[in-house]
């Protein structure tokens, strides 16, 4: 039997084994410590109770998964707002400051849905989702039974868009190994004097995030180009021509996904909410696309006229802002092929106020909207909030 070492041995063993591995663990907790200083690291759940008593907040991770299912549901169930705008990226620039009073009871869940199957997953998670106003966006290609993520296999929420990329070891070792790349110094010296209101890299970096109101903030060129220029790369009128993306060919509209979205709507209903919709917009050459391709024509014709049909049906506002001209506007307020900035926002809601349905449950909109659309310093893009206050 062999005796065991003596005590000494075993001390100089282990202490040794910590000199050799106290760098790596010196560089893991400075690179950890560097990346909980910018709020990259943190959990949603810690940027969402922090987002109120930070003034002008802006959420955006740059190396963790940005999250943006999980923020925007859990903002959701903690906030339970009266106003909802629900949509994919497109409905992202309607502001809680543009509805005036009810500032307080506006949350922008812009991103929420990128096809119908999440409307359903939302209705389904959330039985207490009870808005007295639902703006909804909807998306043309919500209704191509071409797109994988329109399968009938992927109406699921996976696990994955719902558990924290913050909690992962795995992507905690990805980001040690990002800071480890040319450039990952820039984020140590950043840390050094983080902005306090910037809650992840991005937003630190670029100055761009998501509000507290959950809307978008985009570093922008001020004052705005003269004239309009997809700024998307490839523009969307590239995506088109070469199917692309969001636009695989389509056969024409799915009955199918439309009995899905009556469904949905038929459910909102009988919850008593309001749902308000639109077709967002694209640029004049987008939509000439769009009209000319015949691998989208059919679905294009069929979803400019079975929607309002649908609308009509369930006794539901909805207002077609497709094009800008159908508000009077024209390509210059939008960023790109299928993007509006605020300003045509504004615009869209002053259309909705017209309902009177909508009047009776936003009854402050339509003088909140004329007041911001007044303001000297309002322009095609963004809205002069704080100079048109009261």
């Amino acid at each position: 039997m062999i005796p065991p070492a003596p005590f000494s041995t075993q001390t100089r063993f282990f202490g040794r084994l910590a000199l050799f591995w106290a760098p790596v663990i010196i560089l893991v907790l400075a690179a950890e410590a560097a990346l909980y200083q910018i709020g990259e690291n943190w959990t949603v759940e810690r940027v969402i109770h922090a987002e109120p008593r930070l003034s002008s907040s802006l959420f955006l991770r740059g190396i963790f998964d940005q999250q943006l299912h999980l923020y925007k549901m859990k903002a959701l169930a903690r906030k339970s707002p009266e106003i909802v705008a629900l949509g994919s990226s497109r409905v992202m620039q309607i502001r809680a400051e543009m509805f005036g009073a009810a500032v307080g009871q506006f949350y922008n869940a812009g991103g929420l849905l990128q096809r119908l199957a999440d409307l359903e997953d939302l209705l389904r998670r959330y039985p207490d989702f009870k808005p007295r106003v639902a703006i909804l966006g909807i998306d043309v290609w919500w209704f191509n039974e071409g797109l994988p993520e329109n399968a009938l296999q992927a109406k699921t929420t996976s696990a994955s868009r719902l558990s924290d990329a913050a909690l992962s070891w795995e992507a905690h070792l990805t980001a040690l190994r990002s800071l480890l790349r040319p450039g990952g110094l820039s984020v140590l010296q950043l840390a050094l004097h983080p902005r306090p209101n910037r809650l992840g890299l991005k937003a630190q970096q670029a100055d761009m995030g998501f509000r507290a109101d959950g809307s978008m903030a985009y570093s922008l060129p001020s004052p705005p180009p003269v004239r309009y220029r997809d700024q998307e790369n490839p523009p969307v009128v590239e995506r088109i021509r070469q199917r692309q993306n969001q636009f695989r060919s389509a056969t024409g509209l799915s009955s199918r996904l439309l009995a899905s979205l009556r469904e949905s709507l038929m459910e909102m209903k009988r919850r008593g909410i309001l749902v308000v919709g639109f077709l967002p917009p694209f640029s004049s050459e987008v939509i000439q696309a769009l009209r000319q391709s015949p691998d989208h024509c059919q679905l294009w014709y069929q979803f400019q006229s079975q929607l309002p049909a649908l609308f009509d049906e369930l006794n539901l506002p909805l207002v077609d802002a497709s094009s800008p001209q159908y508000l009077a506007l024209d390509d210059r307020y939008l960023y790109d092929g299928f993007h509006a900035m605020e300003t045509f926002q504004l615009y869209l809601l002053k259309k909705m106020w017209q309902h009177p349905a909508v009047q009776v449950r936003l009854p402050g909109l339509g003088n909140s909207v004329e007041r911001l659309l007044q303001s000297s310093s309002t322009d095609v893009w963004r809205v002069g909030f704080w100079k048109s206050a009261p």
